[in-house]
């Protein structure tokens, strides 16, 4: 049953302090209107504490355990996988420009913009796709081009810029055609029916993924075959 969140000291209520009250950093189960009244209780708390009882081994005062007047200890937190990818990719940028190293700085950027929309950052994402764009088109590299306009394109589809998604899309497509990609292509006719669906032209969903359906038939795989099928359904 749902409880009010109430101080463990004083029993005062956000609606009655005005303030959002703060839990033990170690079992997230006891709330405080104050440092002073979370210390006060720790005494009491860390009998009871079961994020404590954890760190020390299910004791309630064995190796580990707290004194009064200590504070109480935060739990970890693990890291965001796409925060600690985006890291990465930096740095990576970072290196190959200095390096000179043009090619691995676009795919750096690549998934630094990748890294971004998982983050939800899709102005950042685009940005980064830009420059991973940009850097193909100097160096002439036609399919690092076609990666990058297909991921400036899911952001697009993030941000409902649709009609900016069917640009990039169809770029990818052309790109995939001249290179003879029979696997990507079924990837750019997934995203040309994923475009015109979003845009609410079904007939020209069904089209594009009535084609991405045949490729996958082609190549054997199932899994592309499973998907176009959950997209024309």
């Amino acid at each position: 049953m749902w409880q009010v969140k109430a101080c463990e000291v004083c029993k005062r209520t956000i609606a009655s302090t005005g303030t959002k009250l703060k839990s033990c950093g170690a079992c997230r189960e006891a709330y405080y209107c104050s440092p002073e009244h979370q210390e006060q209780d720790w005494a009491r708390h860390q009998q009871t504490c079961k994020g404590q009882r954890e760190q020390s081994g299910g004791g309630s005062g064995g190796a580990g355990a707290l004194k009064p007047g200590e504070k109480i200890p935060k739990p970890k937190v693990k890291p965001n996988p796409s925060q600690e990818k985006l890291q990465v990719h930096l740095v990576k940028a970072t290196r190959c420009a200095k390096k000179g190293d043009k090619r691995g700085e676009g795919v750096a950027y690549g998934k630094l913009g990748v890294a971004y929309k998982d983050l939800g950052q899709f102005d950042r994402a685009v940005k980064s796709h830009k420059k991973h764009l940009a850097i193909a088109l100097e160096l002439g590299d036609r399919y690092e081009e076609g990666a990058a306009v297909c991921n400036l394109g899911y952001v697009y589809v993030g941000l409902g810029q649709f009609e900016q998604a069917l640009k990039c899309f169809e770029k990818q497509l052309a790109i995939t055609l001249e290179l003879g990609n029979r696997f990507v292509e079924g990837v750019a006719y997934c995203n040309l029916g994923t475009a015109y669906f979003s845009l609410g032209q079904l007939d020209q969903a069904v089209k594009y993924h009535k084609k991405d359906l045949a490729i996958a038939l082609e190549l054997g795989d199932r899994h592309g075959e499973s998907g176009a099928c959950g997209n024309l359904g």
